[in-house]
Formats: structure tokens, sequence, C-alpha cells
């Protein structure tokens, strides 16, 4: 009798704990998931440039069409709504808040290196690009687990 307790009792215990492995894993994909987002929206940025000023040399950006292109593909990438909100067949839940929008134009040198010590994160641009840092929460498939909150960082360089 002892020995049928002590074994569904180690079977409840493997399967929570692969319960909780699984839920690990899925966290681990939904970050990868933000960083990509991350990097294609910043890179959408980055891209938005203004082509009266290019024409006479001078590289500057749209900062209303980049910032517009930047929520576009968060919006399309991560399954959001127009207020940045999370749907319900998405990944994250809540609300993803753009925490940092940077554009890093011709007014600095280059190699630029840009540091942002309130987020611990830091980058060297070669040329001028968007530094973007977007805020993201993942709630966990069980609710005694505590949610997890991501920084997530981004750069991008115009491309040539």
């Amino acid at each position: 009798m002892y020995k049928i307790l002590l074994v569904v009792i180690l079977a409840t215990v493997f399967v929570g704990l692969y319960a909780v492995q699984l839920d690990q894993e899925a966290a681990v994909q939904t970050f990868f998931e933000l960083k990509r987002a991350v990097n294609r929206a910043a890179h959408a940025a980055a891209q938005q440039i203004e082509l009266g000023q290019l024409s006479g040399g001078v590289i500057s950006f749209d900062e209303v069409a980049a910032r517009q292109s930047v929520e576009r593909y968060l919006q399309r990438n991560l399954r959001l709504d127009e207020q940045l909100v999370a749907n319900d067949g998405g990944s994250i839940q809540g609300q993803v808040d753009i925490r940092v929008f940077e554009l890093i134009d011709r007014s600095y040198p280059f190699p630029y290196h840009y540091v942002n010590e309130a987020y611990d994160y830091e980058v060297t641009l070669e040329r001028p690009g968007v530094v973007l840092i977007i805020y993201a929460e993942y709630h966990r498939m069980f609710q005694a687990l505590e949610p997890i909150y991501w920084y997530v960082k981004g750069a991008a360089e115009i491309v040539r």
C-alpha cells in the first residue's frame, strides 16, 4: 500500500516539475519572439529617412513615420491592437510599452557608442540608426508562478 502511495506522490511531483519546465520553455520562446519583433521594428524605423534631405547628402529620419513603423511592426508581429495591447491569441499579455525610442542621426559622431544606464543597454552604431526598448509581460501557464517582466532591447542602422 505504501509503495503505491509513494508511486502516486512521485508521479505527481514529476508531472508538476515537467509542467514547470514546459512553462519555462514557452517563456523562452516568447522572449525570442519579442526580440525578433523588436529587431524588425527597429530595422523598419531605421529605413524611414527624409528623402528630400537625402538628395542633399544629409541623412535625417522622419520621426513620425519611424514611430508609426515601429508601432505597426510590433502590432503585426506580436498580434497587438492599435493601443499595443495583446490580443487573446497572443503569447504575451497586457500592454506592450515602448520605453525608449531614439533616433541617432548625423548630428552624432560615428561610430557612436550609445549607453542607457537606466535599462543597462549599450550598443555601438557605425551609421545612423534607431535604438528601441520595449516592456512586456508574460503570464505563466500556472497562476502559482509569478509573471515574467522583460525589457526587450534592440538597435538597427540604416541599410546601405
